[in-house]
């Protein structure tokens, strides 16, 4: 056996990756492949600041973690720790996946803090976007970065699920998804490629390494204060699949520590979306996820739309104002990957929904049942990053119309 060999063989046995969803398609589309690759890009942490209780009552700076958890990861966090002085402010993890040693070398150290974490992208001001590869360098600069934060799509899958929850406080919003499957060995080349997969050793070894990872993970979210079930369900999904964690697991698996809250309004400009600002509540129609949208309709105003999970309900909806009411016309039902979908729609002017983000509160009032017999439900809806989500959407509207 040739140094090189012994050294890969060494790698094989010592390391053991969890994958994130998009590594696991690209090693299943690669079968057949004797040597499938990915781009193990590496994690990266900043400092960001924002707008007032912008990361959480009372907190306007934190620590974006964006990236895979590559080897290094761990080192790299304690020396950036170091630079932060005086405070330890949350961290928000954005992450698929990545090195499940360093996933939960990370989550020791969240613990041994005391430290808050969340699932939530960071968006550097300067250019405030989906995947901007300028963001990169800004991401690198010492010091505080000026960021919005948007929990909306954000996702921590797979190793970051248990980095995560070594943290003290959890925040999880309603509008972020958390991920779970099993791991797989990886062994890495001098020259970065990437071998996956149980075929990297014998049934023997395989069975007894997993069997070895398995014990580890129940005794570190034992440590952690999590049931042991998180690491059985996890188990029990391949490596190239992932399991989408329901609200009600969640919490059922000590993940959520605090209970769900709607999240901020954000402005989100996506490959293959309209612009648009966004906000999803659990507070309308009995607990249910909902998702209010604002999109680009003409000059004075913009398009108000709230998506549902379908109540077989005869609902009318409006829109309170300091002003006047907008109804909310029923616009269509469909079936989406949770279940059949309403949405209502209306138009709002944008002084009137700039005016009542002064105020703070945007009001829905819900008639359901027929006339004479309705019954009258009112939701009051904290309007926090409604204002500067409105100011980016009418800035892409005025360059789209």
């Amino acid at each position: 056996m040739s140094v090189g060999r012994f050294r890969l063989r060494i790698v094989l046995l010592a390391v053991v990756f969890i994958l994130g969803n998009s590594v696991g398609v690209v090693a299943a589309k690669s079968a057949g492949r004797s040597e499938p690759s990915f781009d193990l890009a590496p994690m990266v942490f900043f400092l960001a600041t924002g707008e007032p209780d912008s990361c959480g009552p009372g907190c306007n700076v934190w620590i974006a973690a964006e990236g895979m958890f590559d080897p290094g990861a761990t080192a790299r966090f304690k020396t950036f720790l170091r630079s932060v002085k005086n405070t330890t402010p949350p961290i928000f993890f954005d992450s698929t996946g990545g090195a499940l040693s360093e996933a939960l070398s990370i989550g020791r150290i969240l613990r041994e803090r005391n430290m808050t974490a969340g699932i939530g992208r960071t968006f550097p001001t300067a250019c405030i976007g989906w995947d901007n590869p300028s963001c990169l360098k800004l991401k690198s600069l010492p010091g505080e970065v000026p960021a919005a934060l948007s929990t909306v799509w954000a996702n921590c899958h797979s190793a970051c699920v248990y980095a995560l929850i070594g943290a003290k406080t959890r925040r999880i919003s309603p509008d972020s998804q958390l991920g779970i499957h099993a791991p797989v060995h990886v062994a890495i080349h001098r020259d970065g490629r990437v071998l996956v997969g149980p075929e990297l050793l014998t049934a023997k070894a395989a069975r007894r390494s997993y069997e070895s990872v398995e014990n580890q993970l129940s005794r570190y979210v034992a440590d952690m204060g999590v049931p042991a079930a998180l690491v059985g369900a996890a188990s029990h999904v391949p490596h190239e699949k992932l399991r989408i964690l329901t609200p009600q697991e969640i919490i059922s698996f000590g993940i959520g520590t605090v209970d769900f809250s709607e999240s901020r309004w954000s402005y989100i400009n996506a490959p293959r979306l309209p612009p648009q600002a966004i906000k999803i509540t659990p507070n309308i129609a009995g607990g249910k996820r909902t998702r209010l949208r604002l999109l680009c309709e003409n000059e004075i105003s913009m398009r108000f739309n709230l998506e549902r999970m379908y109540t077989g309900l005869v609902s009318n909806l409006r829109v309170v104002t300091a002003q006047r009411v907008f109804p909310l016309w029923r616009k269509q039902s469909f079936g989406g990957r949770d279940g059949s979908v309403d949405t209502f729609s209306g138009s709002i002017p944008v002084d009137v929904l700039e005016a009542q983000a002064q105020l703070g509160l945007l009001a829905l009032i819900e008639s359901i049942g027929r006339p004479g017999t309705e019954i009258v439900r009112t939701y009051r809806l904290p309007t926090a990053g409604l204002e500067s989500a409105i100011t980016a959407l009418r800035a892409s509207c005025r360059r789209a119309l």
